[in-house]
């Protein structure tokens, strides 16, 4: 067994953070979930001191799909990233968790008009517009509200990431976001920029991790 972060082998128990895994079923019961938080926050450390650079602003973006609760918020807001979101449900506990809105962040490809206008009455900081249709929708839900929107929209820029077919996602076959190798790419992206309810911000790719350009 490969021990990682805080985990150590005391007289044949496993131990967590100090903490015997024994203790915490005899208390919580099994399954049980544990995170180590002294690894997490060394993690989160190792990756804010990589993702430097002299030329453009960086930012870490924690993916709420991971694991999210109210508690898993507060440690990323305590550590200084921003979040991400792709449901109502999730975007509804970061923001009743006092999480900064502005650092927060809806994905999705499938967003309801009420996911939409609970970005836009909360002013997060952006929603990331998975197609040309969806650009419509945030306008309509911006002008209801008489508010402006920070937008990125979703490409798939043809990098082939080293994965199983079935879960490529930036492919420019893909069924999410919007080819870069479409024909009408940059009258997509016109569009979204002459539209004064949305703030263009730039572009987002996936493929297998994520990153903004801005």
């Amino acid at each position: 067994m490969k021990y990682l972060g805080t985990m150590t082998n005391v007289d044949g128990v496993l131990e967590i953070g100090g903490v015997s895994v024994k203790e915490l079923q005899e208390k919580y019961g099994t399954p049980l979930y544990i995170y180590d938080l002294e690894f997490m926050e060394k993690n989160i450390k190792d990756l804010k001191e990589s993702f430097v650079s002299e030329k453009f602003k960086t930012t870490i973006v924690y993916a709420s799909k991971a694991y999210l609760s109210k508690g898993m918020t507060q440690i990323i807001e305590k550590n200084g990233l921003d979040i991400d979101a792709v449901s109502g449900g999730e975007l509804y506990t970061i923001l009743t968790s006092n999480f900064p809105t502005k650092r927060v962040h809806m994905h999705g490809n499938n967003k309801s008009l009420e996911e939409i206008e609970m970005c836009v009455k909360n002013g997060i900081g952006s929603i990331i517009l998975d197609n040309r249709f969806e650009a419509e929708k945030v306008a309509l839900v911006c002008r209801k509200f008489n508010k402006k929107m920070n937008v990125m929209l979703r490409l798939n820029i043809g990098i082939d990431a080293h994965t199983h077919e079935y879960i490529k996602t930036s492919k420019h076959s893909s069924k999410f976001g919007e080819s870069i190798f479409d024909k009408d790419v940059v009258k997509i992206v016109k569009d979204i920029v002459d539209r004064p309810e949305l703030n263009f911000l730039g572009f987002h790719s996936h493929i297998g991790f994520r990153f903004l350009m801005s």
